[in-house]
């Protein structure tokens, strides 16, 4: 999976920076309480394959999802 950061400038210029990875290390590279908003499109349990060996969404059991889930949402927290 390709890992990014992009900072651009918003039409009101504000600055932007976009992250693109896995959620579950990302995160952990931005300094807590400098996001002032997060969107995210979480992946459904079982519903697609991506290929990726790290992909949350295939896990085992229902549980193992959750507990990948909350992994991602504890940081975003």
């Amino acid at each position: 999976m390709k890992r990014s950061g992009k900072e651009t400038q918003s039409t009101n210029g504000e600055l932007i920076d976009l992250r693109i990875g896995d959620a579950r290390t990302a995160l952990k590279n931005i300094p807590d309480r400098t996001v002032q908003a997060c969107i995210t499109s979480p992946p459904y349990f079982g519903l697609r394959d991506y290929s990726d060996p790290q992909q949350i969404g295939l896990e085992d059991t229902v549980e193992k999802y959750i507990a990948a889930m909350l992994e991602v949402t504890s940081e975003i927290h």
